[in-house]
């Protein structure tokens, strides 16, 4: 034996090392994290696999009415332990919610949304509790029931139905937010100048 390692076999270690590296990269900088708060509800579809085990799932696009399985509302302030695993080949991250021990998938799409996974994530939770003492009746209704009505605010509509999806409402200053209701169904809630709901069109 002259000790000396093949060419194919050279390359191939220096292949998985350099793999390995890559991938222990990405999970130390996006596959933990510290516990945050929710800012807004966040819309969960809630489905059973026919082995009876229950999947969590969500989206960016809101998706705040859908047509199967059971809707589940994650209120603000909701504990949540975000999850982003492997961002480089793929859209989706998860998140657990700490107080139920309970996983969810949550569909992202950072072209869409006109900004990275950590500038949403920053959007969207907060490290400490968020105040709900801006909110009027209405807003409080709307949160609690998870839909816009008359009346409601732009925060009350934010918290209640979550941050509009950019590709469909490129400026919460605008006066007209489209929100997903789910993969198909799109819905339209109008603000009147004082930036109030004037209607809701589904």
């Amino acid at each position: 034996m002259t000790g000396k390692t093949s060419q194919p076999t050279l390359r191939f270690l220096t292949l998985r090392l350099l793999l390995l590296i890559l991938l222990s990269g990405v999970g130390a900088a996006v596959a933990g994290g510290d516990v945050v708060h929710t800012r807004y509800n966040i819309h969960v579809e809630k489905k059973l696999k026919n082995n009876g085990e229950a999947v969590y799932k969500s989206s960016y696009a809101g998706y705040v009415s859908p047509p199967s399985g059971e809707h589940v509302i994650l209120p603000p302030n909701t504990r949540i332990l975000p999850i982003n695993k492997h961002r480089l080949f793929t859209k989706n991250f998860s998140f657990e919610i700490v107080d139920q021990g309970i996983s969810v998938v949550y569909e992202f799409d950072a072209k869409r949304m006109g900004m990275d996974y950590d500038q949403y994530m920053t959007m969207i939770t907060s490290p400490q509790p968020v105040s709900l003492d801006g909110l009027n009746a209405t807003d409080r209704k709307g949160v609690a029931d998870g839909k816009a009505y008359v009346g409601m605010t732009k925060p009350g509509v934010m918290t209640a139905l979550g941050y509009p999806a950019v590709h469909k409402t490129p400026s919460p200053d605008s006066n007209s937010w489209t929100y997903w209701k789910d993969r198909f169904r799109t819905m339209r809630v109008e603000f009147d100048q004082a930036g109030k709901v004037s209607q809701v069109i589904e």
